[in-house]
């Protein structure tokens, strides 16, 4: 077998997650059957097994909403054809060489003759100005409907409408932030985000939604509030959020289309404590957790196995809401990955015992927050052991000290950039600049790309040391939290360095 990359496309950015799939049919003519692959981003892709067997993409589009179903067969010609249904209703039939004048597409066949060229066009001029006709008569009826629905509407209000949407909240692991895609059958006007948690609205390639952000109002427990007014026309929205663990709580998100009648739906999704988190496919092999400094935190009490279970589904992602609980002697075991970090988590259950293990200290102590906290609303009696291992802090700074220096290094050249070309601008010249200086201008429109998609990201990542260095001394029984302006200047200092975060980390001392 093979397997596709799902981190990247042709055209650039993350794939979307495959919504359908059809392999019974020979489109390229090579004698083999080709597989089609629909994605619920709207992307169409068609592959092939090259001379050595291995998959080559030969056709790709995005049709810009939600695929549902694919099939094939000969419908308007005597060859293969895929067949298209989309989120809204469309059927679409993509035709052999309609793209690249060959007989059986994907610029893989024979070329037609200039006579079946000639005919081909004659065909499709006539097509063409039949739909033209069809869409002027058709834009008629709607006009003359609308006049007698806005007679008839004057003195209702609107009550119901359009509710159907199609939502989906997914962590992307190469960017460690959330994606929220919406996607409606009709047209949408505009698309408002309300968080009870603090985040941060990302922008999004290609994305030509215009957003306004507002203040947020603590009284009303709106920590983050945006509104994106669509473009005409447009039925899907994409929305990049960068949040933070720690603060569990709800993203809520408000669709109005723009045919009347102008009535919201409404899409809730929930953020848990440990929501950079996503569960392994395979479990954690002994090597790998052995080649790291696990710490340890175990939880002995009288609960039981539905407590303990529930407790885990509220704070980590991707967790069944009922499972049956293990016989005597057995546990329920689950393996995750921090998709910031790179650190991980194992999670070991059973009736009266829970462990936790993890390379890092700051998601053992919001597990050890939360559980507390719901076993002393239950009246339960819990305990907490831990094992620390000394090489966690040398072993997360190495982890962070790449994003850090990165972040760093994006954040000055930035500003050397709008430095040099001010002087360029008052000297009118560039010749007394190195040749490092003429790149840097050279490279201006890259560096001021790559740091708009990374707003605040630094700020971001000296806030995870933070968390760290605190839940790293609080359970050795020490408060640091009066160090942390100190530790802040630290890693925005020049003389920062590698050695110089693992010795703070590990000292308590800046």
């Amino acid at each position: 077998g093979w397997v596709i990359d799902p981190s990247s496309s042709s055209t650039g950015g993350s794939r979307g997650g495959v919504s359908a799939l059809h392999g019974d049919c020979d489109l390229t003519g090579d004698g083999v059957n080709d597989v089609v692959v629909g994605r619920d981003d709207g992307s169409l892709e068609v592959y092939t097994l090259d001379e050595n067997g291995e998959p080559r993409c030969v056709f790709e589009k995005n049709l810009g909403e939600s695929i549902q179903t694919l099939a094939s067969g000969k419908v308007t010609t005597g060859f293969h054809e895929i067949l298209v249904h989309t989120f809204s209703g469309k059927v679409i039939a993509f035709r052999p060489g309609a793209d690249d004048r060959t007989i059986d597409g994907f610029a893989m066949g024979e070329q037609p003759t200039e006579h079946q060229m000639k005919m081909a066009d004659d065909l499709a001029n006539r097509r063409a100005d039949q739909l033209r006709s069809e869409i002027e008569s058709l834009k008629a009826d709607v006009k003359q409907a609308r006049a007698l629905y806005g007679n008839k509407a004057e003195n209702l209000v609107a009550a119901g409408g359009a509710q159907r949407v199609l939502d989906k909240f997914q962590l992307d692991p190469t960017t460690a932030c959330y994606r929220l895609t919406l996607e409606a059958p009709y047209p949408m006007f505009s698309v408002s985000v309300a968080s009870t948690v603090p985040l941060d609205l990302l922008d999004v390639e290609n994305d030509e939604a215009m957003c306004a952000r507002s203040e947020p109002d603590v009284s009303s427990g709106t920590a983050a509030l945006a509104t994106y007014r669509m473009q005409e026309g447009k039925t899907r929205a994409e929305i990049r959020l960068r949040v933070i663990e720690g603060r569990a709580g709800t993203v809520r998100a408000f669709i109005v289309p723009s045919t009347q009648p102008k009535t919201c739906a409404e899409k809730t999704h929930e953020i848990k404590s440990l929501c950079l988190h996503r569960r392994s496919v395979n479990r954690h092999s002994d090597e790998a957790l052995a080649a790291r400094p696990m710490n340890a935190m175990r939880i002995s009490g009288n609960f039981a196995f539905d407590d303990v279970h529930a407790w885990i589904g509220r704070c980590l992602p991707e967790i069944p809401n009922r499972v049956d609980a293990p016989p005597p002697g057995g546990e329920i075991v689950y393996d995750f990955e921090s998709a910031l970090m790179g650190t991980l988590l194992r999670v070991s259950a059973q009736e009266g015992d829970a462990t936790f293990w993890s390379d890092s200290v700051t998601p053992l102590a919001l597990l050890k927050e939360f559980i507390g906290r719901e076993a002393t609303n239950l009246k339960l009696r819990v305990r907490f052991n831990f094992d620390l291992a000394d090489g966690t802090p040398a072993h997360f700074a190495q982890l962070l000290h790449p994003k850090l220096h990165d972040n760093r290094e994006l954040t000055t050249r930035a500003r050397i950039v709008e430095a040099l070309k001010e002087i360029k601008q008052q000297e009118e010249t560039d010749e007394f600049f190195d040749d490092d200086q003429k790149e840097m201008l050279r490279d201006e429109a890259a560096i001021k790309s790559r740091l708009k998609e990374q707003p605040r990201e630094l700020d971001y990542l000296i806030g995870v040391a933070k968390d760290f260095f605190v839940d790293w001394h609080r359970f050795k029984g020490v408060n640091v939290k009066h160090l942390l302006p100190a530790l802040d200047s630290a890693l925005r200092a020049k003389d920062y360095s590698l050695e110089r975060l693992s010795d703070i980390l590990e000292s308590g001392s800046v």
